[in-house]
């Protein structure tokens, strides 16, 4: 849907709030399309719209909106695959631990309600990955900020 690139491209600007606000508008509309497959299609966008935008309530009611066991998994292992994302990026900008683990938290919680095996683990490993890039992007690979790099390869 046009208005779901419209909020995907104000997220990439870093307007959160206006996106958040268009996926929730849009939400409305999608639910007005008759045809299964792309009604699922978009709200399955909105979803990680709201994910990325921070609206991790929205994101999951859309989510758990769907009967299809499939499409469910595949929103919710969307949606923890954008959280640890969104917790990345927000760490890079602002080294807010508390948000970036709030973030972490929540990525974790909701790949955790995934039944299906695969899409369980495959959204786990991919937060486990974006954590782990993270956390060498901003620190030299560890959260004890007492020690230096130096320190770190003196240690090794």
């Amino acid at each position: 849907m046009a208005l779901t690139q419209v909020a995907q491209t104000l997220l990439t600007a870093g307007n959160t709030t206006e996106a958040g606000r268009i996926a929730l508008d849009t939400e409305r509309i999608a639910n007005n399309i008759t045809d299964d497959y792309r009604r699922k299609s978009a709200l399955a966008d909105i979803a990680k719209t709201l994910a990325a935008a921070g609206n991790i309530t929205d994101a999951e009611r859309i989510a758990r909106t769907t009967n299809d066991e499939y499409q469910l998994t595949s929103m919710l292992t969307e949606i923890a695959k954008t959280l640890a994302a969104a917790g990345k990026h927000s760490r890079r900008r602002t080294h807010c631990t508390f948000h970036h683990r709030r973030v972490s938290l929540d990525a974790e919680r909701i790949a955790r309600t995934i039944t299906d095996d695969y899409r369980r683990n495959d959204a786990l490993t991919h937060l486990a990955k974006t954590l782990a890039a993270a956390r060498n992007t901003n620190d030299g690979g560890t959260d004890r900020p007492e020690y230096s790099r130096y320190e770190l390869k003196r240690r090794r």
